[in-house]
C-alpha cells in the first residue's frame, strides 16, 4: 500500500519514492490469487536500469508489504534486515470483462490480472500465473531509489512475441471467463454472481409469494364466492328455524289451553270441544313437522358449507405446496462473454520488487508484493 511504500524507501536508505500518473480504475478480485513468496538466491543484479527494448510500457509494481510480512511468507527465520530492494522484470497484464445479458437482467464486470515472469517452452498455463487484480493508480512510473535490477529476459523486448502472448491472455478469459449464475427459470430470477445463496432464496420466496398470491385469489374466488351465497341461505334458514320452533311453542301453548275444554267435553259431552282439541293437536304436528323439515334444510346447508370449506382448503393448500416446489426448483447458468466484452486495460512490462536479505551466509530475494 502507499503507507507500505515510505516503510521500504527507508529500508532502502531513502525517504520518498516518485508517484506515477497512471490511470486509475476500480479493481475487484480476479479469483483467487496467486501470491508471490518464495525466497530465491540474489545473483545479477546491478544499480543500473536496463533498458527495455521497443516501445512497450513499463511500470513498477509498489512493495505493497512490509519486510516482516514478506519473510514470514517467504518461511525465513525472524530477526533478518532487509539489505535493498531488487526489481524483476515481467509481462503485466490486466483485462476487463463485461457481462451483459438482459434475458437474465445481468450487468456485471471483473478484472482478471496475470504477472508472466518466463514464457516456459510450451503454452502458457494462465491459471497458474493469475494474481488478484491491481489498482493501475498505484503503479509507479520510477523506481524505488537505490534500487538494483535484473537484466532483462530476451523475450520481453520481443514484441511480436509479446503482442502474441498478450493475445492468448484475452483468448484464455474468453475460453475460460464464464461465470455461473444461480437461476429459477419458472420464477425468472436470476442472481447476480455476487449474490449469496440466502439472499437468492429470499429473492425467489418473495417472487412466488407474489405468484402464489395472484393464483390463491383467482382459485379462491369462485368457491368464496359459493361460500358467501350459501352463507345468506343458512342466516336465512335459522331464521326459517327459529320461526318454525316458535310456531311449534305457540302450537303446544294452544294444545295445553284446549286440553282442559277438551276434557271437560268429554264429561259434559259437548262434541264440539272435543273436536276443536283434535284440530290443534293436528295443526301442532303438522307445525313440528315443518320445523323438522327446516332444520334438516339447514343441517343440508351447513353440510354443503363444510365441503365447500374443505375444498378452500385443499386449493389453498395444492397451490401453496406447488410455489414451495418451485422456490427449490434452482439451477446454473453459464454466461461467456463476447470477446467485443472483453477490454485489454493493462499490458506492458512489470518491474516487480524484491527485498535483498542475508540468510545462512547467501544473499537470498523474497517477493515484497
Amino acid at each position: 500500500t502507499r503507507d507500505q511504500i515510505p516503510a521500504a524507501n527507508k529500508l532502502v536508505g531513502v525517504e520518498n519514492g516518485k508517484k506515477s500518473a497512471g490511470a486509475g480504475s476500480s479493481s475487484t478480485d480476479a479469483g483467487a490469487a496467486k501470491p508471490a513468496t518464495a525466497a530465491s538466491k540474489s545473483t545479477g543484479a546491478t544499480s543500473s536500469r536496463p533498458a527495455v527494448p521497443g516501445s512497450i510500457d513499463e511500470y513498477f509494481v509498489p512493495a505493497s508489504k512490509g519486510f516482516s510480512e514478506a519473510a514470514s511468507a517467504a518461511n525465513l527465520p525472524a530477526g533478518l534486515s532487509a539489505k535493498g530492494l531488487v526489481y524483476k522484470a515481467a509481462l503485466l497484464l490486466q483485462a476487463e470483462v463485461r457481462y451483459l445479458s438482459r434475458q437474465y437482467n445481468l450487468e456485471n464486470s471483473k478484472k482478471i490480472a496475470a504477472i508472466l515472469e518466463s514464457t516456459g517452452s510450451g503454452l502458457v498455463k494462465w491459471e497458474n500465473n493469475t494474481i488478484a487484480a491491481l489498482d493501475l493508480q498505484k503503479l509507479e512510473s520510477q523506481p524505488m531509489p537505490n534500487s538494483q535490477f535484473h537484466p532483462v529476459p530476451g523475450w520481453l523486448g520481443d514484441a511480436k512475441k509479446t503482442a502474441d502472448i498478450q493475445k492468448d491472455f484475452l483468448e484464455w478469459i474468453y475460453r475460460t471467463g464464464s461465470i455461473k449464475l444461480k437461476s429459477n427459470a419458472v420464477l425468472k430470477v436470476y442472481a447476480a454472481p455476487d449474490m449469496t445463496q440466502a439472499d437468492f432464496h429470499t429473492h425467489c420466496t418473495d417472487a412466488a409469494n407474489e405468484m402464489m398470491s395472484a393464483e390463491l385469489e383467482k382459485v379462491t374466488s369462485t368457491i368464496d364466492s359459493k361460500i358467501s351465497t350459501l352463507q345468506r341461505k343458512i342466516d336465512a334458514q335459522e331464521l326459517d328455524v327459529k320461526a318454525a320452533q316458535n310456531a311449534v311453542n305457540q302450537r303446544n301453548l294452544e294444545s295445553l289451553a284446549t286440553g282442559g275444554s277438551a276434557l271437560l267435553g268429554m264429561l259434559t259431552g259437548r262434541k264440539r270441544s272435543l273436536s276443536s282439541t283434535m284440530s290443534k293437536v293436528r295443526m301442532t304436528e303438522a307445525a313440528k313437522d315443518k320445523r323438522l323439515a327446516e332444520e334438516q334444510d339447514l343441517e343440508a346447508f351447513n353440510d354443503q358449507m363444510k365441503e365447500l370449506l374443505l375444498q378452500k382448503e385443499k386449493a389453498v393448500k395444492s397451490v401453496t405446496e406447488k410455489w414451495s416446489e418451485v422456490v427449490a426448483k434452482t439451477s446454473e447458468i453459464s454466461i461467456k462473454p463476447a470477446k467485443s466484452d472483453i477490454f485489454s486495460e493493462l499490458y506492458g512490462v512489470g518491474w516487480l520488487p524484491y527485498y535483498l536479505t542475508d540468510n545462512a551466509g547467501s544473499q537470498v530475494e523474497i517477493p515484497a508484493y
